[in-house]
């Protein structure tokens, strides 16, 4: 990574009069496990392994927690993170399988022992500061305020890209449209915020729509590489049978709203299966808990309600006045979702907040969206069709269907999102057993 630095307008006047420079700063990296934060500084990025990563988060070491898990757990059969793709588990159980967490970006470690999984959510920030060059005559005498902020003495840290600071000389010589501002690597692209209530709580979307893994003897779980992933009609997404295992090894992606049951076991419990058998159980206080996916992955991830879902699309404001939008991204269909802080200077994006707009409206290529979309917070909802049993089926034009944690009146029926090439609902439910896509969010920071 290139030299983090402040860039000075009038640069030369100030150098040769003050002599203030900006430093290379530490940078802060974030790591959240288990509902516990703790702030780590390293340079980035910091490559690190799995097993000292643990460490440095929770204080512990990393053989205690192999050591307490039971067999039916181990042995840790996988580990994948945002930036880093790991094929190999290395020694310990993966104590020593690297990670990368990269500058200014956002990446969830996913820990696998057999049917359990748990997260280290990081994120990570290079900050800049301001400091007066060694030798400086009076350097005692400088002050500097960022924004409309209070003047505070040198050094000052914790800058942002952008932040504009003002610099004083015992009171006078004032020096404005002081921007801090790096020549580092590009930002990761940021977690996007969506308001889902009028108490103003607001959450981000997971980084793909969920998907389980078949290894053969367990089911792990991970979040699809890219948003517009989809698994259509792949051998194992229809091959479930009623216990939710398959022939073989392979990955699913529609999932049956079902709850806790004598019938439904282990995996089954989160809608592996094809079953077109309906157990009756009632609309329980507690059923819904028992259908959130979030609990697959857990660190704080869940299944929106349906009135959060409706939120989201008809009722909060956003920068730009603008909510969601039909689009083909990749050559996949779906429903865009754009963020409370969307501006239209990010995307031109055409036929917006409109349910009955066609796919074809908004045609965007994977790079496009990639660096125009996706990294200011745009989420894609691709349509990845739905399953009947083992039959999965993406109509023409394709549908998209996704659970929210929400039981209908009828208690063989859920409530769902659900959108075609000319429109969109909210308001209808479906059997329990039909497989819908799932995307997850969590409480956003």
């Amino acid at each position: 990574m290139k030299k983090t630095k402040l860039l000075l307008l009038l640069a030369l006047l100030m150098t040769a009069v003050t002599g203030a420079w900006a430093q290379d700063a530490k940078h802060l990296i974030k790591a959240t496990y288990r509902e516990q934060t703790r702030s780590l500084e390293q340079p980035l990025p910091y490559a690190t392994t799995i097993g000292e990563l643990y460490e440095a988060v929770t204080g512990e070491p990393f053989s205690d927690l192999i050591s307490s898990m039971s067999a039916l757990e181990m042995p840790l059969n996988g580990i994948t993170s945002n930036n880093t793709s790991v094929a190999s588990i290395g020694e310990l159980n993966g104590a020593s399988t690297p990670v990368t967490v990269k500058a200014d970006g956002e990446t969830t470690v996913s820990l696998k022992f057999g049917n359990y999984a748990q997260g280290i959510y990081l994120s990570a920030t290079s900050p800049l500061y301001v400091t007066m060059k060694d030798g400086t005559k009076d350097a005692d005498k400088w002050t500097v305020k960022v924004g409309e902020g209070q003047a505070q003495a040198l050094p000052i840290g914790g800058l942002k890209e952008g932040d504009a600071v003002t610099l004083t000389y015992s009171g006078r010589l004032k020096v404005k449209g002081v921007k801090a501002t790096s020549d580092a690597a590009p930002a990761e692209p940021v977690e996007p915020k969506f308001t889902i209530n009028a108490s103003g709580d607001q959450v981000k979307f997971a980084p793909g729509n969920l998907q389980a893994t078949y290894n053969g003897s367990a089911w792990s779980w991970a979040f699809a590489t890219n948003q517009w992933d989809i698994i259509g009609n792949e051998a194992a997404n229809t091959s479930i049978n009623g216990n939710g295992t398959i022939s073989g090894t392979g990955t699913v992606d529609l999932f049956g709203w079902v709850g806790a049951n004598s019938a439904f076991t282990g995996a089954a419990i989160y809608g592996i299966t094809n079953s077109t058998t309906v157990i009756q159980y009632g609309n329980t206080a507690d059923e819904a808990l028992k259908s959130d996916w979030g609990n697959t992955i857990g660190d704080g991830w869940r299944t929106l309600t349906i009135d959060e879902w409706d939120y989201v699309l008809n009722t909060r404001t956003t920068t730009s006045g603008v909510s969601y939008a039909k689009a083909t991204v990749n050559g996949i269909v779906g429903l865009i979702l754009l963020p409370d802080n969307w501006s239209a200077d990010y995307y031109s994006l055409a036929s917006t907040n409109t349910a009955g707009a066609a796919y074809t409206t908004n045609e965007i290529s994977s790079s496009d969206w990639t660096s125009k979309l996706e990294a200011h917070g745009a989420v894609f909802l691709p349509a990845g069709g739905y399953r009947t049993g083992a039959t999965v089926t993406i109509a023409s034009p394709n549908q998209g269907f996704y659970w929210s944690s929400t039981s209908s009146s009828n208690t063989t029926q859920a409530r769902r999102l659900s959108f075609t090439n000319v429109g969109m609902n909210l308001s209808s439910g479906t059997v329990r057993t039909r497989g819908h896509s799932v995307r997850l969010v969590k409480a956003a920071e």
